[in-house]
């Protein structure tokens, strides 16, 4: 199996003792090694998986060293990587699941010696130890992790992938813009939450939604997104102040000692979510980490808007409050709308939503073109993050079992056994407003579809799981006169990108399928040579149908609904 490995201290100091972290962060301005810490962050944000560009920047980073310690450490590194690529792994310099651990360890660690306008080696070389020795003490919680699951390749690819699939891949900002959007539409047009909505945007000083998302983009656009790192606030602009001071560790103002006495060790980072910025001393902003910026365009935002309104008091956990969203919210207005885009009306199309028909069972999103039928169950269920950092196969497997086929709580099947009870449904003759037996359809093409919000359902193995007990329940049921097709994961954002390719006329999401049901026998049935063959048998929906599930395929299509998204014109809370 294939690993990402990064040097540790061992690896470029050999025989020297293992320094305490603390120690080496207390040598230099905590104030100049966390704006370093966060420009690597956003170095890695855009170039993680680019060895070339890392290896750039690891050289200019030691050159200014004596050359005796600049040789050591290019002989030492080499040598590491030769190593790592014997192995058949890949080298990773600078990796986020690492610099973000020496991110919280600064803030913790904070101290007062004052800023310093040049770089000084010695300084570069106290950051240069602190990265490595991080490193180091990642790499030791990673393999004790991964001790209990060293024999199954299944569950240590999940293991590792569910601790830090956040951090490696650009979380996709117009994505997040959409859902944002979405969400301030509904609490606006709800009178029940409508007073809570207007109560958050007092709070974060921002007189409408279009201005917070507006606050957002702009920012991400000018200041984080790669040209350039930081921003200002230009005079013309100062009422936005208040918004980023609400999302930022302010430099001048805030007490960090009494952070660190109050702070709870957790494994997802809160501590840097809560406040992905920092505000200087002069008055400018830069994040500590992109995607945490970019959360709060909306998974943030729902997070804050519990947070920080006294809708609080109506619901006493963040989970309660997701589930008063999970139908009300993100089925109604997320789901239902776009996958309504991917059945263009024609003859023989039927669809019905789950909302329509309250009497019995049918699934989230009913629809049938030809004698093909599509069953949507749609779970705006997002993992638990001490599960996702447990490195406890069982535990994760056992969460993604009540997320998406059971729940012991409640005794209510989710998702797979939904679609089962459906299925059942249909195979008895149909329902109320599609009597297939009346029609005297033989037979039917039966996809039964999970479309999932939380990107850790597209981590490769997690289909496999969720297929397996679909085929295990279907045949403890089994089904004669209808041919059903294995349950299918696919990401709301597939869904979006779809009824783009659809609504253009370039395919349509029967052939979709087909295409993608075609690539998965030919990889279950081919015989695995190596550990990356094995692999490519975990793979889901979003890795297989990466090449024609394209982005945003329709650009003017896109453009457009963003700009109705943020237009300043829409009726105001």
């Amino acid at each position: 199996m294939a690993f990402g490995i990064f040097p540790k201290y061992e690896d470029i100091f050999p025989g020297i003792q293992l320094p305490d972290l603390d120690e080496v962060l207390s040598r230099t301005s905590s104030k100049d090694l966390l704006k370093a810490v966060a420009f690597m962050n956003s170095k890695v944000h855009l170039s993680q998986t680019n060895l070339a560009e890392q290896e750039d920047i690891l050289w200019k980073w030691i050159y200014p060293f004596a050359e005796p310690t600049r040789f050591e450490v290019k002989k030492n590194y080499i040598l590491f990587k030769k190593h790592t690529q014997r192995q058949g792994h890949q080298v990773i310099l600078f990796a986020s699941a690492t610099l973000l651990r020496l991110t919280e360890r600064i803030i913790l660690n904070f101290n007062d010696l004052p800023e310093k306008h040049k770089k000084d080696i010695e300084d570069e070389m106290t950051l240069f130890e602190a990265w490595l020795i991080i490193n180091s003490i990642f790499d030791a919680d990673v393999v004790k992790g991964l001790d209990p699951v060293i024999a199954n390749l299944p569950d240590m690819l999940l293991v590792n992938q569910a601790s830090q699939y956040e951090f490696i891949h650009t979380k996709d900002v117009i994505y997040q813009t959409l859902l944002a959007k979405s969400f301030f539409v509904f609490l606006s047009e709800n009178e029940k939450l409508k007073n809570y909505l207007v109560e958050f945007l007092a709070n974060k000083q921002v007189k409408n939604p279009n201005e917070y998302l507006s606050h957002l983009l702009t920012v991400y656009g000018e200041g984080i997104s790669g040209r350039s790192f930081g921003f200002g606030i230009p005079d013309e602009a100062v009422h936005v102040i208040p918004f980023f001071d609400s999302i930022a560790y302010d430099l001048a103002a805030h007490t960090f000692s009494d952070l660190a006495a109050k702070h709870q060790p957790d494994s997802d980072f809160k501590l840097l979510r809560s406040r992905p910025l920092i505000k200087e001393v002069n008055g400018n902003y830069y994040p500590l980490h992109n995607n945490f910026f970019v959360d709060k365009i909306y998974q943030g935002l729902l997070f804050d808007f519990f947070q920080h309104s006294s809708i609080k008091a109506t619901h006493k956990t963040f989970g309660d409050f997701l589930q008063l969203l999970g139908q009300d919210f993100a089925e109604s207005h997320l789901f239902y709308g776009y996958v309504a885009e991917c059945f263009p009306p024609k003859k023989y199309v039927v669809t019905v939503p789950g909302n329509q028909f309250n009497e019995f069972e049918y699934s989230d999103y009913y629809a049938r073109q030809g004698n093909k039928l599509f069953l949507f169950e749609f779970k705006n269920s997002i993992m638990n993050a001490q599960v996702k950092q447990s490195r406890d196969a069982a535990r994760i497997k056992a969460e993604i079992f009540k997320k998406l086929v059971y729940s012991p709580d409640n005794n209510r099947r989710k998702g797979v056994g939904q679609l089962i009870n459906v299925i059942q449904n249909i195979e008895e003759g149909g329902f109320e407003f599609y009597d297939f037996a009346a029609r005297e359809i033989r037979s039917l093409i039966i996809y039964p579809i999970i479309v999932y919000t939380d990107d850790f359902f597209s981590l490769d193995g997690i289909q496999n799981i969720v297929s397996d007990e679909f085929s295990k329940l279907l045949k403890e049921r089994p089904v004669r006169r209808h041919k059903v097709r294995n349950v299918t994961l696919v990401h709301l954002r597939d869904i979006i990108d779809m009824q783009f390719l659809i609504q253009s006329s370039k395919t349509t999401i029967s052939d979709i399928m087909q295409v993608y049901f075609t690539r998965k026998k030919d990889i279950i049935r081919k015989r695995p040579r190596n550990q990356q063959e094995h692999l490519a048998k975990l793979k889901g929906f979003r890795s297989i149908m990466h090449d024609i599930v394209l982005p945003y395929s329709d650009k003017k299509a896109l453009l457009k609904r963003l700009a109705t998204a943020l237009d300043f014109n829409t009726p105001r809370v």
